[in-house]
């Protein structure tokens, strides 16, 4: 169950106040993550509503319309987020997270810019909207791959970036670069439940399956294994 409430908040870009909605509780019941970290069940829907905020007035994206960016103003008024901001192409939602990623980036925030990427494209499956989210992946896991080589950090325990992005390119049909993750991580010669789901994605690649898979499923075949 998710509790929401709507909150009069000044944006930090424009000064214009707006009543935005906020999460005050939430409980997931069932279900189980999937391995690009999504969220169980519908419950990720309402999480998404009420994770990002848009000022009416000049079209500002952020999880917080109080928090500042640098140049958010002057990236605001360009033409691509103005483009992005009433894309028909994606959905609204997904829209006012790949202009919140646009802000991030620019303020060299890449892992999260990689992040609101990813919900985007959680949004366009939502919608079935397949090549929206095939082409999001592919951004955001560009920009993950920009983030490792800066040095920052993508794992959210037990997925480790590995597994993050092995699905990432899995889920948008790039094969190729999911099996140089794959082979490469296996070679490492870790041990534990890390390399277990890559050992997984393994064979979901060897299938050339493009589906949704969840910690549930890669644990089950990973006890018989």
């Amino acid at each position: 169950m998710t509790i929401s409430l709507l909150t009069r908040v000044t944006c930090s870009v424009c000064s214009f106040k707006s009543e935005q909605p906020v999460i005050t509780r939430t409980n997931i019941l069932g279900g189980s993550t999937a391995l690009d970290t999504r969220p169980p069940g519908t419950v990720q829907s309402t999480i998404n509503n009420c994770s990002i905020q848009v000022c009416p007035n000049c079209g500002y994206c952020c999880h917080n319309l109080t928090q500042e960016y640098a140049q958010a103003a002057e990236i605001i008024a360009s033409r691509t987020y103005q483009t992005q901001l009433k894309s028909p192409d994606y959905p609204e939602l997904a829209n006012w997270f790949l202009c919140h990623a646009m802000i991030q980036k620019q303020a060299g925030d890449i892992a999260q810019a990689g992040w609101a990427s990813l919900q985007a494209a959680w949004v366009c499956d939502d919608a079935n909207n397949d090549k929206a989210a095939q082409k999001i992946r592919q951004q955001a896991a560009a920009l993950f791959q920009k983030a490792i080589a800066k040095g920052e950090n993508i794992d959210k325990e037990p997925i480790t970036k590995d597994v993050i992005l092995i699905d990432i390119y899995r889920r948008c049909g790039d094969f190729d670069a999911a099996g140089k993750i794959c082979a490469n991580a296996l070679r490492q010669k870790s041990t534990g439940i890390q390399v277990k789901l890559v050992e997984y994605e393994h064979q979901l690649l060897r299938k050339q399956d493009k589906g949704c898979h969840t910690l549930e499923e890669a644990i089950k075949v990973i006890s018989v294994c």
